[in-house]
């Protein structure tokens, strides 16, 4: 079945799969299960809207808290990569996760 959702959306199966861990229900209590199609693909399109959140400047994007987060004390660390490119890095104030993002010394 997941071969069958995966080939008539045309998504990855780990987006699938993604679609049972977030609480998309099954219509039967059988294994595998069995999804209404529409249902589904409204459920998808609902998560990835919520997913394309585009973050304010001065904010990163905490993937573990699935919001835009301000550093945690306000503390951004650069680490160089090149002469031109490089990575800011912080601390998430919620969860303590690192969220990293790339940027160019033209940006800042």
């Amino acid at each position: 079945m997941l071969e069958q959702i995966v080939a008539d959306l045309g998504v990855h199966e780990n987006t699938v799969g993604s679609g049972w861990k977030f609480g998309h229900p099954s219509i039967d209590t059988k294994r595998p299960g069995s999804v209404l199609g529409t249902a589904f693909v409204a459920f998808l399109k609902a998560r990835r809207k919520i997913a394309n959140r585009l973050c304010k400047p001065g904010k990163f994007y905490c993937l573990r808290c699935w919001e835009p987060r301000s550093p945690d004390g306000g503390i951004v660390h650069y680490r160089p990569y090149t002469d031109r490119r490089g990575r800011l890095v912080v601390t998430c104030p919620s969860c303590q996760t690192e969220l990293r993002r790339c940027t160019h010394m033209a940006e800042m």
